[in-house]
């Protein structure tokens, strides 16, 4: 009886069939979504992981840095009192480099640097972050990397890249890292883990290799930010332009903000700035780091 009068009410009211027509039609835009969006999404991410394992060196630790060697024994007195003789000089010490570039630039030779996070946590893999940098030679295609997979693959998840106003030695004073906010957790994707201070306070450091250099970068900031472009309204490249920069993110007020303390940061300092969506258009999320070691 009570089947009956259910099916009775069903009949009755016209929107039952509507709200199942709805969700019927959400069901199918879901798997529909799935099979032509995420599946070749992560696809094309894939790349990632098998350049990571490519160009991966046996032995990642960096030599120890270069200390002065004379290029001569001084001659000695019978005194003991050395002579005048040749003065010492700094012998270059080679430095050991994690990653080879020269396999890197088989796939792109766009690629100028390598960016790494390690993740110290015991139940997180090994690291938070591990990408190629790339950026475009083409002055019209400078955000090329911003929908083009390192090996040139159209669409998310992009690349890790910087726009040609900042040079590719780092040397500039804000070096400005753009990525896109991946859902799965690659890319730029787990640097909203930063607005943890307990978190951020123990994966503090974030590298950098060149094929010549190993840059040790101390993080200070995450920073809900913005949607500004920071290449164009402040001067990368001079003492005041990182000054404004620097007070521009002190004045955020945004609950999603976390400055380290212990981390000293001046206007005569060298940055890099990891900045990625959020979800919202009006906002960007601001990794931002301090160069304290350059071997």
């Amino acid at each position: 009886m009570n089947e009956e009068k259910e099916r009775e009410s069903r009949k009755r009211n016209p929107l039952f069939y509507i709200f199942a027509a709805i969700f019927a039609a959400a069901v199918i835009f879901g798997i529909v979504y799935y099979i032509t969006v995420k599946i070749p999404q992560n696809k094309r991410g894939e790349i990632y992981d098998e350049i990571a394992d490519v160009v991966e060196k046996d032995s990642p630790t960096p030599a120890p840095t270069a200390t002065p060697a004379p290029t001569k024994d001084p001659t000695v007195t019978q005194s003991g009192t050395p002579t005048e003789g040749p003065t010492p000089t700094e012998t270059p010490v080679p430095v050991d480099i994690p990653v080879s570039f020269e396999e890197a630039w088989k796939i792109n030779k766009d690629i100028y640097a390598w960016i790494r996070i390690y993740d110290q946590t015991s139940e997180a893999p090994k690291y938070l972050m591990n990408y190629p940098i790339l950026q475009s030679v083409e002055p019209a295609a400078d955000n090329y990397y911003l929908d083009h997979t390192v090996n040139h693959k159209a669409g998310l998840p992009g690349s890790i890249y910087t726009r040609r106003v900042n040079s590719k030695d780092f040397t500039d004073r804000i070096t400005v890292i753009y990525g896109h906010n991946m859902g799965n957790g690659t890319m730029f994707g787990l640097l909203n883990r930063y607005v943890a201070k307990k978190y951020a306070d123990t994966n503090d450091e974030i590298k950098i290799f060149t094929p010549e250099h190993i840059l040790t970068y101390k993080i200070f900031a995450g920073v809900t930010y913005d949607n500004r472009m920071i290449t164009s309204k402040f001067n990368t490249q001079t003492e005041t332009g990182l000054e404004l920069f620097l007070n521009s993110l002190k004045s955020v007020r945004n609950w999603r903000t976390y400055w380290r303390d212990g981390v000293e940061v001046t206007k005569e300092d060298r940055i890099i700035v990891l900045s990625t969506c959020n979800g919202n258009s009006d906002q960007r999320f601001l990794l931002c780091a301090v160069l304290v070691d350059e071997q």
